[in-house]
Order: C-alpha cells, then structure tokens, then sequence
C-alpha cells in the first residue's frame, strides 16, 4: 500500500518550514516540492512538465507543474512560497486551469498548507471541488488523502474511489456526531424533566 515515506517527508518538510519561514517561490520549489513529487511518484521529466503551458479566457499563462500520464495532464500543482499565504485569488486560477484544460485533479501549496482539488462535472456544468486542505503537520494522518493523488492510483483510476470513499466516511462520522447531539440533548431534556429518572 502507498503511505511508504510519507513520515519522513512531513518531519523534513516541516523542519524546512520552521527553520526558513521566508523561502520564496523558487527555494520551496527546490527544497520542498521535488521530495513531495517524489513522495507521490510523480518524477521530471518523466511525468511531471514544469511551467506548463495553458490558455485560460483568451490569455497564456503556466502551471508550475502539470503531471503528465501518456502525453495529456492529469493533474496540476500551483506552488507558492513558504513566504506567501495562500489566497482564494490563487485557488481560483487554479481551478480555472483545470476547468479550462480539462484537468480532473489539482493541488495548491506553498509548503506548509496543501489544498487539494478534484474536477467533477454536475448535471451539465463541470466545477472543481475543494476535498480537502491540510497543514503540513497533519499529512502524516492523511496518508489516504495523498493515496488518492499518487501516480499510481491517478493512472489506474483509483483516485476517483478513493476521494468518494473519504466523502462517505466524513458524512458518516457527521451522522454519528448529529446523532451523539441529538441523545445528549434528549438526555438533558429528560433529566431536566424527570429528575428522579436515570437516563443512560
């Protein structure tokens, strides 16, 4: 299973964060981003294009990654320095670049926090959903999260399956805590109402 390694580079990671809070754009890319693409199998040149070209509304730009699977991008990284909070204004660029070239997965980072994306179409309409943001620190516990985004899983179809897995289990565990609400408040009303009653 996936998750080999992924200890290591959060603590690494991490510690590089900590130790120079004003890394810009280039020096995250170099110190901090060839060990996560390397992390989730995603190696330049082989699959990985950097500055990748797109159009977006009319006008050029580029992605800072784009990971490639048989010629065609797959997914896109955005990667801003550890200096630089990360904005809506960068997600929405983001986001436009997967919607405008078709691109089913994505990430934002600047080292420290990682935003990940997954396009999905609805109805008609195609839009790109925030799964999930996660500080560096807390990777280490999202190890499934990464699963989903790897070379491996991206190509053999899996991330899809994954991510919905990881929806069902946030929805369950939100049932469980509405339904841990509800008998802690019937719990309160009864003991209110009927004092000399034990409710469990």
């Amino acid at each position: 299973m996936y998750y080999q390694g992924v200890d290591e580079y959060v603590e690494h990671a991490q510690e590089l964060v900590e130790q120079f809070p004003q890394m810009d754009e280039a020096t995250t890319k170099a110190a901090i981003m060839r060990d996560f693409l390397d992390l989730l199998d995603w190696q330049i040149p082989r699959n990985t294009w950097l500055d990748y070209s797109v159009a977006a509304f009319g006008e050029s730009s580029t992605v800072d990654y784009a990971l490639v699977l048989d010629d065609d991008p797959a997914a896109f990284i955005e990667v801003k320095g550890v200096d630089t909070s990360l904005t809506v204004d960068h997600e929405v660029r983001l986001l436009s670049n997967m919607i405008n070239n078709e691109v089913d997965y994505g990430i934002l980072t600047n080292g420290e926090q990682y935003s990940f994306f997954q396009r999905q179409a609805e109805a008609s309409n195609m839009n790109v959903k925030k799964v999930a943001e996660v500080d560096v620190r807390d990777l280490s516990e999202r190890k499934t999260l990464l699963e989903a985004y790897s070379s491996d899983a991206i190509r053999s179809g899996e991330s899809g399956d994954i991510i919905d897995r990881m929806d069902e289990e946030i929805e369950a565990g939100r049932e469980l805590d509405i339904k841990d609400d509800l008998g802690a408040e019937l719990r309160d009303l009864l003991s209110t109402r009927y004092p000399d009653t034990r409710v469990e």
